[in-house]
């Protein structure tokens, strides 16, 4: 009774611990929608105004390159790199309106939306891209017109966190210009009417 009482445990033992491994497994290999939720301010108040910041600047010869580079590798088409190049990006971020929301699905596919017609009206190489810390990047995963950021555009380019959205857009010579907010596309469309932007420190 002894022997079948100890065999019975080890068999509990077993299937437990494989049971969790495979539970850890499956929640490494899928993006999690509830990591980055919390404390994120998803009002319009003064904090996130605050968030709202726009640059202006050059990108040098090396930098434009390896950014030109980095798009070509991820694009699904030859890039025309004759064209001012315009980069929506999705982040976590101290403020986000969109997390107030809860219909994604539908938010989302109006970024995809005002990106698919700021190409339209400005003839410009559009780019959709998002990173992994992304409140909603479980979703965007799965949509094939999205790219997964593993850092770079991070580490260069969008490297602040106070907003989760925002957008970059880059004539040809590297003057480019940077914009920290959501529903942004007045402020894009604005952007890329103008034939240079003016240069600031940033």
């Amino acid at each position: 009774m002894k022997n079948i009482l100890v065999y019975l445990i080890v068999i509990f033992i077993f299937f437990n611990c494989s049971s969790s491994k495979n539970k850890d497994d499956n929640s490494t290999n899928k993006l999690d929608k509830n990591r980055y939720v919390n404390n994120i301010n998803s009002t319009y108040n003064s904090a996130y105004k605050k968030s709202i910041e726009e640059f202006y600047g050059y990108f040098d010869t090396e930098d434009l390159k390896l950014i030109k580079e980095k798009l070509q590798e991820k694009s699904k088409h030859k890039i025309d790199f004759s064209k001012t190049i315009f980069i929506k990006y999705l982040q976590s971020g101290d403020n986000c309106i969109i997390e107030k929301i809860g219909d994604y699905a539908t938010v989302l596919k109006n970024i995809k939306s005002q990106n698919s017609k700021l190409s339209e009206l400005h003839n410009v190489e559009s780019f959709l891209i998002f990173s992994p810390t992304f409140f909603q990047s479980y979703y965007l995963n799965e949509q094939k017109d999205w790219i997964l950021d593993k850092g770079f555009f991070k580490n260069i380019i969008f490297k602040k966190n106070k907003n989760c959205s925002s957008f970059l857009a880059i004539k040809p010579n590297g003057n480019y210009y940077l914009y920290y907010g959501e529903d942004s596309f007045s402020e894009a469309n604005a952007a890329l009417m103008k034939k240079k932007w003016r240069r600031i420190k940033n």
